[in-house]
């Protein structure tokens, strides 16, 4: 199992309630592949993000089989793709991957990230 950490930044402007939307609706689009948890930090901020009773808005924690993986990024992607001023921000481990809106310039960025985290079955 990996632990997937998703922060969602919908600009400078974006009010915590619009974060708030933005996961909950990233969220149920993760649940629907069968990942074994979609969750929210509940943790004091770093600097630079926003809290709400203690939860750090627009980060989610995903604990996903490694056959899971590509999926994951996959419906991430999708979403994202919705909204060009959106990023998201996909850390495994020591590894990041960035994505903006709905750029095809992530596409290689994706493949290079999948590859270093393939299943090895």
């Amino acid at each position: 199992m990996d632990t997937l950490a998703i922060e969602i930044d919908a600009g400078q402007d974006a009010e915590a309630a619009e974060l708030v939307g933005l996961a909950i609706q990233l969220r149920q689009r993760l649940l629907e592949l069968d990942v074994d948890e979609v969750e929210s930090p509940a943790t004091s901020a770093p600097p630079g993000t926003k809290a709400v009773d203690g939860t750090i808005v627009g980060v989610l924690l995903v604990t996903v089989t490694p056959a899971l993986l590509r999926a994951t990024v996959e419906v991430i992607r999708a979403w994202l793709a919705k909204a060009q001023a959106r990023t998201v921000r996909i850390e495994l481990g020591d590894d990041v991957l960035e994505l903006t809106g709905a750029a095809t310039k992530d596409q290689p960025l994706i493949a290079r990230f999948l590859d270093r985290h393939a299943d090895p079955s």
